[in-house]
């Protein structure tokens, strides 16, 4: 018991009935619910201000860790190229090849790195977004021409068709390209020797829904959700698990949440996998539309 609620009379010859006791009880039953709300909703706010201070000190260490981890790799980077340049004295052709494979280790490091570095925006809220008309055939004829090295060095047979130049999409032009980026890598590192990837395009009244198919392994029903959680990869096998760190998926589909648009994947084991963005469309004529104040997510990187 923590209080008690009595009535008094006025009246010296008033009696309390049942019908007053049953009043009383409907009050004092009210107001115990109240008090339980009000301590419930107390322990939450605590419970929420605990979980935002830890996502920020988790947020800060991620940042500053990348950053530290970025001085080093950018001193490896020139002092690779000016090996490459043989500015420090003549080169073999084995020490030239060597040298390629640091350059290519060091920018998949830093690969890792930005992951690491983006996601840490994303959890503080610090991604600022211009969104804007983009022509969506343009931008996805560049980001293939990205991924074709690597498609080629697992000879991948990629298709794209191109879409019609006059469809575009309101979306932030860097994010839609790391978006797309991170899709074709996913299917390049999962699709085994010898397969295919395709990118197609459809279009609706408001939206356009982008699709990255690959014929790798495919993803178990019970798991495909799994695959957009931070640092969850569900191939443990060496190569991919040196290969990333379970950042892109995760990223890509916050990106596209905070343009208006969805991340979504259909797979079944032995079929591979079809993830498919869907964005608003958008026309030539719109200007760029920034990300209304209320989003928190227009504070400038």
């Amino acid at each position: 018991t923590i209080g008690a609620i009595s009535f008094i009379g006025a009246e010296s010859r008033r009696r309390f009935t049942d019908a007053d006791l049953w009043l009383a009880e409907r009050l004092a039953n009210r107001a115990a619910i109240a008090i339980d709300n009000a301590r419930l909703f107390e322990e939450a706010r605590a419970a929420r201000a605990d979980a935002e201070a830890a996502n920020q000190a988790k947020a800060h260490f991620l940042a500053s860790m990348s950053h530290e981890l970025r001085t080093p790799l950018n001193a490896i980077a020139g002092y690779a190229e000016l090996l490459e340049l043989e500015v420090l004295g003549p080169v073999t052709d084995k020490q030239r090849d060597a040298v390629a494979r640091l350059q290519r280790s060091r920018q998949h490091l830093t690969t890792l790195v930005e992951q690491v570095l983006s996601f840490a925006r994303i959890e503080a809220g610090k991604i600022d977004f211009q969104l804007t008309h983009v022509p969506l055939n343009e931008a996805l004829t560049t980001v293939a021409d990205l991924i074709a090295p690597q498609a080629e060095r697992k000879n991948l047979r990629y298709r794209f068709d191109g879409c019609d130049d006059s469809v575009g999409v309101r979306a932030d032009p860097e994010r839609l390209d790391q978006i797309i980026l991170n899709l074709l890598a996913n299917a390049v590192k999962f699709t085994p020797t010898g397969g295919s990837i395709s990118v197609s395009v459809d279009c609706g009244a408001e939206s356009v829904a982008i699709s990255v198919s690959d014929t790798g392994p495919g993803i178990p029903l019970e798991k495909q959700q799994l695959i957009f959680e931070p640092f969850v990869q569900l191939t443990q096998s060496p190569e991919t698990l040196a290969s990333g760190v379970g950042l892109g998926l995760p990223i890509s589909r916050d990106l596209a949440r905070a343009m208006d648009g969805e991340i979504t994947v259909t797979s079944r084991l032995g079929s591979g996998s079809v993830f498919t963005l869907t964005i608003p469309r958008s026309t030539s004529s719109e200007a760029a539309l920034p990300v209304p104040a209320d989003t928190n997510r227009t504070a400038t990187i």
